[in-house]
């Protein structure tokens, strides 16, 4: 199911995601799923197919094993940019609302974490965000 799916169904289902604030929080939310998944989740997943996963995805997708270090540094730059997004004081990546986006980037941190791309201590307004989204009862189930 698409993200657009899921929003028409929550959108009919629910009368306080109607009107034009609730459009305002669906174009943050959509902004901030694209911007995170093909900024940040393509280059650290590739950067590990590519790499380290080389071996299991060669024989099931093309694969370029010499983009692995530049897709991860990419991946490691685009997080410095969003540390200085968050930088304003915000709790998730649409402000104080908790949305798809820190869900998709939450798993892609996650994962990236234990496959050998660890989240830079510098980013220090990122390790707080993911720490905030850790503490949802929802991640720790």
């Amino acid at each position: 199911m698409t993200n657009r799916s899921l929003q028409y169904i929550v959108k009919d289902q629910d009368p306080l995601t109607r009107g034009p604030e609730a459009s305002l929080q669906m174009a943050c939310q959509d902004m901030w799923t694209r911007r995170v998944d093909l900024n940040i989740c393509e280059m650290l997943g590739n950067g590990y197919r590519f790499g380290e996963a080389l071996k299991f995805f060669e024989k099931r997708i093309p694969v370029a094993p010499e983009a692995s270090p530049g897709l991860k540094m990419i991946g490691a730059k685009r997080l410095q940019w969003l540390n200085d997004q968050m930088a304003d004081g915000r709790d998730y990546l649409c402000g104080q609302r908790f949305t798809l986006a820190d869900i998709l980037l939450y798993c892609w941190v996650d994962f990236a974490s234990q496959v050998g791309q660890p989240l830079d201590p510098a980013n220090t307004n990122v390790a707080a965000w993911l720490k905030r989204v850790g503490e949802r009862p929802s991640a720790k189930a």
